[in-house]
C-alpha cells in the first residue's frame, strides 16, 4: 500500500498556563530525593562556611580592640593563626558544598532527563502531531540545563545567604542594638526595591523562556525542511519570520535581564548607606565611649555580610524564577497522558496473513472537520492496493489507523477476520513495515538502519529485506 504523508490538525498554542512555584519544587523533590543524603552532607558543609564566615570578622573585631587599641602583643601570633586556620576551614568548606552539590545536581538533571525521554517514547503519536518538534527539543535541552545551573549554585547560595542573613543578625543584637536599628533602616528599602523588580521579572523570565522554545521550534523546523524551502523560493519570508521571533525573543530577554539588572544596582547603592551610616553613627558612639573600635570593625564588615546575603539572594532569585519557567515546561510533558494502555482483552499475534478489512469507519482529529466517514473497503493478502487522492482526502489517516496510532471514533478496522483494537498495539506494529514519502534514516550504517524495525535479524536476512526491495 502506497501512501502519501500529510499534515493534518491544528498546532497546539504555547499559552502560558499559571504558574505555582510551591508546586513545580514539590514535583522536581521527587527527583533530588534519591540523593537527599548527598544533599545533606552539602548542606551540613553551607551550614558550617556560613558559621565560619561569621566568625572570621568577629575575631578580627576582637583583635583590635584587643592588640591595636591597647596597644598589646601578647597572644597575637596565636590569634592570627586561629583566623588563618579559621579561613582555611572555610575553604575547605565551600569547596566540599560546591563538589558534593554539583554532583546532586548532576544525578538528578540525568534522572530528569532520562525520564524525560523514556515519557516521549510513551506518548501518543498525536502529541507529536501537534507541537513543533525543536520546541520539544528545547525543553530536553534548554530548560533542562536551565535546572541544572541553578542546581549547582543556587540552592546552596540561598541556603548559605539566608544562615549568613540569621547569624550576622544575632551578633550584631549580642554587640549592639543601636548598630543594629542603623543597619536594619535599609531593609524596608530593600523589600521594596525587591517587591517591585522581582513582579515584574517572573513574568518576563517566563515569557523569555517561551520565545527560546518557540524560536527553536522554527528553527528546527526550517533546516529540516530545507530542500521545500529552497523549491518553493521562501528563503526571505522564512528569514522574515526568523526575524520577527528572533525580536519577541530579543525584546522578552531585554526586559528580563534589564529589570533583573536594577538588583545589583540597588543592592549596590543600598550596602554604600548602610556603610556610610554605621561609619558616621558608629565613629558617633565610638567618641562617646558606647561602642568600642573593634565593634564597629565588626559591624563594617556583617553590614556587609547582611546585605550581601540580600544581594545574592536577590541575584538567585532571578535565576530560580527562570529555571522554575523551564521546570514548568519539563513537568508539562510529563503531565501529558501517555498512550492509552491495551484493551483488557487485547492479545499478541504470533503471525499475520494480510487481510485487512475497513468497516464503516468515521475519524476526525478534532470534532469540527472529519477526516474519514463511513469509509469501507478490503485488501486481501498479497494485493497491491493505490489509495489516490488531493491533500487531506484521508490517505495517511488511513495508515495511521491501521497502525493504531488512532482508534476510529465509529466502526471498525479488522486484520485478518480480527478487530484491531484486539490485538496489543506493539504486537500489531511488529508485523509491519512502511515505507512513507519522507524518508529518515538514523545514525550509522545503512545496515543498521534497514534493521532497525527487527534489532535480532541476521545479516542474511537483512541482505534478502534489501534485495525484495530493490536497493541491495
Amino acid at each position: 500500500m502506497s501512501l502519501r504523508h500529510s499534515h493534518h490538525g491544528a498546532r497546539l498554542g504555547t499559552g502560558q498556563r499559571a504558574k505555582n512555584s510551591v508546586g513545580t519544587l514539590r514535583r522536581l523533590w521527587t527527583f533530588i530525593a534519591p540523593q537527599k543524603r548527598k544533599l545533606l552532607a552539602a548542606v551540613t558543609m553551607v551550614v558550617t562556611s556560613s558559621a565560619l564566615a561569621l566568625a572570621g570578622p568577629y575575631v578580627i573585631g576582637r583583635a583590635v580592640d584587643l592588640y591595636i587599641v591597647e596597644r598589646k602583643t601578647d597572644g597575637f601570633i596565636a590569634t592570627l593563626v586561629f583566623l588563618l586556620s579559621i579561613y582555611a576551614a572555610l575553604g575547605a568548606a565551600t569547596f566540599l558544598q560546591n563538589y558534593w552539590m554539583v554532583d546532586v545536581a548532576q544525578r538528578t538533571v540525568h534522572a530528569i532527563r532520562e525520564q524525560l525521554f523514556r515519557h516521549f517514547h510513551e506518548l501518543p503519536i498525536s502529541f507529536f502531531d501537534r507541537r513543533q518538534q525543536g520546541e520539544l527539543m528545547s525543553r530536553i535541552t534548554n530548560d533542562i540545563d536551565n535546572m541544572s545551573q541553578t542546581f549547582n549554585s543556587t540552592v546552596t547560595q540561598v541556603i548559605a545567604s539566608t544562615l549568613t542573613l540569621l547569624g550576622a543578625m544575632a551578633v550584631m543584637i549580642s554587640l549592639s542594638i543601636i548598630l543594629t536599628v542603623v543597619t536594619l533602616v535599609v531593609v524596608p528599602l530593600m523589600y521594596a526595591g525587591m517587591r517591585w523588580i522581582t513582579r515584574r521579572t517572573q513574568a518576563r523570565f517566563r515569557e523569555q523562556q517561551r520565545a527560546l522554545g518557540e524560536m527553536n521550534g522554527f528553527i528546527e523546523e526550517v533546516i529540516s525542511g530545507q530542500k521545500v524551502v529552497k523549491l518553493f523560493s521562501q528563503e526571505k519570508r522564512m528569514e522574515a519570520e526568523l526575524a520577527r521571533k528572533n525580536a519577541e525573543l530579543k525584546q522578552a530577554g531585554f526586559w528580563a535581564q534589564t529589570y533583573s539588572g536594577f538588583i545589583p544596582k540597588l543592592m549596590n547603592f543600598l550596602n554604600n548607606l548602610s556603610f556610610a551610616l554605621i561609619a558616621g553613627i558608629g565613629g558617633w558612639l565610638a567618641a562617646k565611649g558606647a561602642v568600642s573600635v573593634g565593634t564597629i570593625v565588626v559591624f563594617v564588615e556583617y553590614a556587609r555580610q547582611f546585605t550581601r546575603p540580600l544581594n545574592d539572594l536577590a541575584n538567585q532569585w532571578n535565576t530560580l524564577l527562570s529555571a522554575l519557567a523551564g521546570a514548568e515546561r519539563v513537568l508539562e510533558i510529563f503531565d501529558t497522558p501517555r498512550e492509552a494502555e491495551d484493551e483488557q482483552e487485547a492479545e499478541a499475534i504470533d503471525r499475520i496473513n494480510g487481510r485487512i478489512e475497513f468497516r464503516d469507519v468515521v475519524f476526525s482529529y478534532n470534532k469540527q472537520h472529519p477526516a474519514l466517514v463511513g469509509v469501507t473497503f478490503s485488501v486481501s493478502p498479497g494485493e497491491t492496493v493505490a489509495l489516490v487522492g488531493p491533500t487531506g482526502a484521508g490517505k495517511t489517516t488511513v495508515l495511521q489507523l491501521l497502525t493504531r496510532f488512532y482508534d476510529p471514533d465509529e466502526g471498525a478496522i479488522f486484520i485478518d477476520g480480527r478487530d484491531s483494537r484486539t490485538i496489543k498495539r506493539a504486537s500489531l506494529r511488529r508485523h509491519m513495515a512502511f515505507v512513507l514519502q519522507d524518508t529518515f534514516l538514523f545514525e550509522g550504517t545503512i545496515r543498521d538502519n534497514i534493521r532497525y524495525g527487527r534489532l535480532e535479524a541476521t545479516d542474511e536476512e537483512v541482505e534478502e529485506a534489501a534485495r525484495k526491495a530493490n536497493a541491495h
